[in-house]
């Protein structure tokens, strides 16, 4: 492809793309999206054509509404909105500036820099570790992994920000904002234009493509900031390899939330654009698997593809026999993984092992917003989102409502910025159910989960034994009786294939308990159930909610959406449509 071509396309209206898109089995029709307009709305209609959706990206659009509370298009900020908005802008500058340094080619930029090129391999493959993470990105490189890599590519189409981008219109950090796009925005006392330290490299900017540089900021000027493509991008590919490799998923899962935060470490973006990348990354790569038998045997086979390959190297290294032992071995999930020693105003503590990643995460959920809406809501778990543990191997034999109880218990407080129309996604904390222990009652029910583990594991304990509480987080009941849950469980079975780790015997996941009430060392628990407690030795038979007391509203179904693959019917389109895709 020619960079005149490239130009040109760039500037072409939309229409060019024929597009395979993602439909309802009710309509089962496919459809292309076709819009007219300017270069800006070209921009958008690349995003479309790069990443259909159901229905061009509209049901996204609606998950981010909440925004509308905070800001009215092509007219500004709101009265409620406005402390909201200052916090996003005082973070983007300090983020942005801390991370320039004294030339803006420091370490973090040049990073940023390279997540900002979109290759998928270039970001994911460090969250793996030095070891394992080298073998993904040799593997990858070398077209050893066409499973894994289509599967990916598929990932990166689940979802629009295109609909969204025009929808909300909201400017950019360095641009001059309360004269965007020939239209007078009233930013209530928000500065016009905020202090952005432009990163050299963006202002010439090699995509690793073969064409000639291009200046970012130039190009990204008149185009919406709400929601971030990039971090949209980001997360389709993190979320989509944490599926399907989950053993690695809390570090996935941080990694990809670092290359969110890039965008605003290059003064592009807003944490709020984050945050609305993150809920679109996981909507449309938990609803594009959950709702096709061809999405879900591509994500099987890409699994059993991946997995072979990374294990034959670990044998053949010496780093053992299986990947659970590989991840030992290598400390992939430990101190010798992924780790970052960049630190903010937000993630204040550097990267240094598992747990320490699982912080940072948890604390780009937030970005450190003041709730703006109600606190301690009940749960919320999308029954879309179920599907991103099918392939935790200690959970196999967990229900459906199993897992959304682990969801809930890991989830993030309600009331944060977007939360009130993400339908749940914004509290969604993939890193921690990832690396849960997951304890049951003898009828089944979740009663205690335990995020930030080596592994994830179930085990199986009696509860109400003798009108004893075991383990003491009752969910907001009284503590009656004696509790006997001193201990987290060194004997137990159940974990289901993950070699052993912990102690554990690695079979039949949840289904043999090695004695009861704190005999072996056992954290018994009545769990965080807070609507009917479990004292004087009954069972708590309430609804089932690890923390919140119940599944309020466990999800809308994203009724059978259907997988498609774009079919681009430019030769070469793809690069450009990555090129202006931010």
């Amino acid at each position: 492809m020619t960079h005149a071509f490239a130009t040109a396309v760039k500037g072409a209206v939309a229409g060019f793309a024929a597009v395979a898109m993602l439909t309802p089995l009710a309509a089962s029709t496919a459809s292309a999206a076709t819009t007219t307009g300017s270069n800006q709305q070209s921009f958008i209609q690349y995003d479309v054509a790069e990443s259909p959706a159901a229905d061009g990206g509209k049901g996204l659009t609606s998950l981010l509404t909440d925004f509308n509370t905070y800001w009215t298009p092509n007219k500004g900020a709101t009265d409620a909105g406005v402390a909201t908005l200052q916090h996003d802008d005082e973070l983007t500058e300090s983020i942005n500036n801390a991370a320039f340094g004294a030339d803006g080619k420091t370490a973090q930029d040049q990073r940023a820099l390279s997540d900002a090129q979109m290759n998928s391999t270039n970001t994911l493959y460090d969250a793996l570790g030095p070891t394992i993470g080298g073998y993904f990105k040799s593997d990858m490189e070398a077209g050893k992994l066409p499973k894994t890599a289509a599967f990916l590519e598929a990932m990166d189409k689940s979802v629009s920000t295109g609909d969204a981008k025009g929808t909300y219109a909201h400017p950019r950090p360095y641009v001059d904002r309360a004269n965007y796009k020939g239209e007078k925005i009233d930013l209530k006392g928000l500065k016009s234009t905020l202090d952005i330290k432009k990163v050299p490299g963006y202002e010439n900017f090699d995509w690793g493509d073969g064409e000639a540089p291009d200046n970012e900021y130039e190009g990204l000027a008149e185009s919406g900031s709400f929601p971030s493509g990039h971090t949209t991008f980001a997360f389709t590919q993190g979320v989509g390899l944490s599926a399907i490799l989950p053993e690695l998923g809390p570090q996935i899962m941080t990694r990809v939330s670092e290359a969110g935060n890039n965008r605003i470490v290059l003064g592009v973006h807003y944490p709020l654009d984050i945050l609305g990348g993150h809920i679109a990354g996981q909507y449309g790569v938990a609803t594009a698997v959950s709702g096709n038998d061809k999405a879900k045997a591509d994500a099987a086979a890409a699994r059993t593809e991946l997995v072979n390959y990374l294990t034959a190297q670990c044998k053949a290294d010496g780093h053992g026999d299986t990947l659970e032992a590989c991840i030992a071995n290598t400390g992939a999930s430990s101190d010798k993984g992924y780790t970052n020693g960049f630190t903010d105003d937000v993630v204040k503590t550097a990267v240094t092992d598992r747990k320490s990643a699982i912080d940072a995460y948890t604390a780009r959920m937030t970005y450190g917003f003041q709730q703006t809406g109600k606190a301690g809501q009940a749960a919320v778990v999308p029954d879309a989102a179920v599907s991103m543990l099918d392939n935790v191997a200690a959970f196999k034999n967990l229900t459906a409502d199993q897992k959304k109880a682990v969801l809930a218990a890991t989830e993030g407080d309600s009331g944060y910025p977007l939360d009130a129309s993400s339908e749940g996604w914004a509290r969604i904390n993939l890193a921690k159910a990832y690396s849960a222990k997951v304890t049951l009652d003898k009828s089944g029910k979740v009663v205690k989960v335990e995020p930030g583990q080596t592994a994830p594991s179930v085990v199986t304990v009696n509860t109400g034994d003798n009108g004893n509480n075991n383990g003491g987080n009752n969910g907001g009941s009284d503590n009656n009786g004696n509790n006997n849950g001193g201990q987290t469980d060194n004997n137990q079975q159940g974990n289901n294939g993950q070699n052993g780790h912990n102690g554990q015997n690695g079979q039949n996941a949840g289904t043999n308990n090695a004695g009861n009430n704190g005999a072996n060392g056992q954290q018994g628990s009545n769990g965080s159930n807070g609507n009917a407690g479990t004292n004087n030795g009954k069972t708590n038979n309430g609804t089932n909610a690890a923390k919140t007391g119940k599944l309020s509203r466990t999800g809308t179904a994203i009724a059978g959406i259907v997988v498609a693959v774009a079919v681009i019917a430019v030769a070469g389109a793809a690069m450009v449509i990555r090129r202006r895709r931010a």
